[in-house]
């Protein structure tokens, strides 16, 4: 080896200086791979989310025109299916909205094609015809009428395809982000590897050599390739540090290290949470059993992924996607974790604003069907006792009127809360439209829902409200049959509170 050195030091210096520039080489490209891999697919999982909030949008609009709302244009609510159209073909053809560039999905992803064109044969063929046959028979008597239905299922079927594509494509990006961990791995290998070779290769230049190196070797231009490749790592390090939050903890949750990312993620400054245990950023309303889960697989030496929601230092919520797995000493031995985060708070929000009433933060209408299609089924099956109660606040518009929008906001929202307090967790309430609202009691019979409703309308009745003070309720209650399908189950619900509300108001009024 010595005297291969000593007869091409020329050969051997160049080749060193060629694997110092693969190893800068290297770790630009693994970034550069990483970024390419997530950005197209993130991208596409974005504009599902937009083709989504366009047909959830339209159909809102379409509701409030179905209520009567004169000030909603039909043009409108076309316009936003055809702009969710448009999202669609752009991630199977590309396209260019508002100077950001989608880019269309691989010819070769069939599976994913087909899904997406799917959902545009559903749009094109038939949930557009249904949305002008609805709004055309708008004034078709009864609580749903052919078209209502024919409408319904057209749009759970057109949002469950959409769900399904964002589904495919967040598993893409799941298995895009570990092929990028194990590529990056073995590039890390072979960095070391190289680095090991040049470390050996200078010492064996050291010693055979050291009067040649001295007169031949520029240990300046040596140190200036050095100096490179620490600008390169330094500048790796800063992107991790600023857009990946990370944090380590001991073995008893103590907190040990976090970067920047994770440092604004959370509004705590890295002196405020070292030395903290985690628990400051738990959630405290959240289920345990998420915890517990996620304990038992760490401390089994284990991965564990999942979805959090955290508390940062202002009490403001926020979800992220961790992956926590153990670090170890150089003895093999477990002396903490490590946990990398991908903030997912935006994804969150748009999942609460498709089940959700974003005035009352109860169940809206479209989870409420969902779930009330779920219970009839559990019904046919076990034949577990269900009822239904629909209460409507008497003389609502009047209080808009009389005291302005925002008072009746407030009295919906009191409402909403003092219901929730009345009823089990197990029971389903959701705002139906307006200012009336749907429980769904389970395994209930009616003449035990009917204490629970009766329950509900003297504490509205007594409740003093904000600007209004007193508000009263009517509900029509009614409790589900071998015979019954959705439609005339809450038909005949519907039918009691029209009952309760020409018969006087503020009154129960039951029909089995």
């Amino acid at each position: 080896m010595n005297n291969i050195y000593h007869k091409n030091p020329w050969t051997i210096i160049s080749i060193i200086f060629i694997i110092s520039l693969i190893s800068i080489w290297t770790i630009h490209s693994s970034f550069n791979l990483g970024y390419k891999m997530t950005t197209k697919h993130s991208t596409l999982i974005d504009t599902t989310i937009k083709a989504k909030l366009e047909i959830t949008q339209s159909h809102l609009w379409l509701e409030e025109f179905i209520s009567g709302d004169n000030n909603v244009d039909k043009l409108t609510i076309i316009k936003h299916i055809e702009k969710a159209r448009w999202y669609l073909n752009a991630m199977l053809n590309g396209g260019k909205n508002q100077k950001r560039i989608i880019v269309p999905i691989d010819l070769n992803n069939k599976g994913l094609r087909y899904q997406i064109e799917a959902v545009i044969r559903y749009l094109d063929r038939y949930y557009i015809s249904a949305t002008k046959s609805r709004m055309k028979n708008k004034d078709t008597e009864g609580i749903s009428s052919e078209a209502d239905i024919k409408y319904d299922k057209l749009y759970q079927a057109v949002m469950s395809k959409i769900d399904d594509v964002e589904t495919i494509l967040e598993a893409t990006v799941s298995k895009d982000i570990q092929t990028y961990l194990l590529i990056e791995k073995l590039l890390i290998f072979a960095i070391v590897i190289i680095n090991l070779f040049i470390f050996f290769s200078y010492k064996i230049i050291l010693r055979s050599e050291t009067k040649w190196l001295t007169k031949h070797f520029k240990l300046e231009d040596k140190n200036s390739e050095l100096e490179k490749i620490n600008v390169k790592l330094e500048q790796a390090q800063a992107m991790i540090d600023k857009y990946i939050p990370i944090s380590e903890t001991d073995l008893d949750g103590n907190i040990t290290y976090i970067n920047d990312a994770m440092s604004k993620l959370t509004g705590y400054t890295k002196d405020e949470l070292i030395g903290k245990n985690h628990r400051i950023l738990r959630c405290q309303t959240c289920k345990k059993e998420t915890y517990k889960e996620l304990w038992r697989s760490i401390i089994k030496n284990k991965f564990w992924g999942g979805e959090l929601r955290n508390i940062d230092k202002y009490g403001k919520q926020f979800w992220v996607n961790a992956h926590i797995h153990p670090i170890y000493n150089k003895d093999k031995d477990i002396i903490g974790y490590q946990a990398l985060r991908e903030n997912i708070t935006d994804k969150k929000d748009l999942e609460f604003l498709a089940a959700y009433d974003k005035l009352t933060t109860v169940y809206n209408r479209n989870k409420f069907d969902e779930v009330f299609e779920y219970e009839i089924e559990q019904y046919k099956r076990y034949k577990n006792k269900l009822s239904l109660a629909i209460f409507d606040i008497d003389n609502f518009k009047n209080i808009n009127d009389t005291y302005g929008h925002l008072a009746g906001d407030h009295v919906l929202i009191q409402c909403a809360d003092i219901i929730k307090n009345s009823i089990r967790e197990s029971d389903v309430l959701a705002r139906w439209g307006g200012e009336e609202f749907v429980i769904l009691f389970t395994h209930t019979k009616a003449d035990e829902a009917k204490i629970v409703a009766e329950k509900i309308r003297k504490s509205i009745e007594e409740f003093l409200f904000d600007t209004v003070e007193n508000v009263t309720i009517s509900c029509g209650l009614s409790e589900i049959s071998d015979n019954d399908t959705a439609n005339t189950f809450l038909k005949r619900a519907d039918s009691a509170l029209y009952q309760a509300k020409h018969s006087g108001k503020n009154k129960v009024i039951t029909k089995v």
